[in-house]
């Protein structure tokens, strides 16, 4: 049954630590969005909350539960969360801004909430923003994705074929070229 959206909302154990409430919201809202739970994504969300995919902007509880169920994920899409962070928000009494970094259905993203108390002792979401990296299929058509795995399937097999063949690599670099490499 579905659930009152004020009630259905992140019940945290510590209001005052972000972190703690940032990290048991993100438990609550990967599970529901995971099994595509309607009732309990909505009730993460009121009227007045705002979402933002991928630079498209929907407006309230309606819009961004179809949003959220519409985007034809796999069932319990793998996903590795590289970072959470959470603070307090001047907005809002006891409001929370959380940031997240990872990796999901094989693309790298970042998302951030902003958490509102709702006076029950709860909290939903107000603002949601949601990016994943270049090469991802929600921005990327797919001819561009099928050129760019041809392109580095190419570079990496000259790359990987030592000295001379990296040579034939010059080519793809002009004057203006920059490369960095992480040690």
């Amino acid at each position: 049954p579905a659930t009152p959206h004020a009630h259905a909302a992140l019940r945290p154990t510590s209001m005052a630590d972000p972190e703690a409430v940032g990290k048991a919201f993100l438990e609550q809202f990967y599970n529901a969005l995971d099994n595509n739970n309607a009732a309990v994504l909505g009730g993460l969300f009121q009227d007045s909350s705002t979402m933002s995919f991928e630079g498209e902007t929907i407006k309230g509880v309606q819009a961004i539960g179809q949003k959220l169920t519409s985007l034809g994920l796999p069932p319990k899409p793998e996903r590795r969360i590289t970072s959470v962070c959470g603070q307090n928000s001047c907005c809002g009494n006891g409001a929370i801004i959380v940031f997240v970094t990872g990796e999901w259905v094989k693309q790298q993203y970042s998302e951030s909430f902003q958490l509102v108390p709702t006076g029950n002792n709860s909290y939903f979401i107000y603002n949601y923003v949601f990016r994943v990296g270049m090469t991802n299929n929600f921005n990327v058509p797919p001819e561009g994705a099928e050129l760019i795995k041809s392109f580095m399937g190419h570079y990496y097999q000259q790359y990987d074929g030592g000295l001379e063949t990296r040579r034939s690599l010059q080519a793809l670099y002009g004057p203006t070229s920059v490369a960095s490499f992480e040690r």
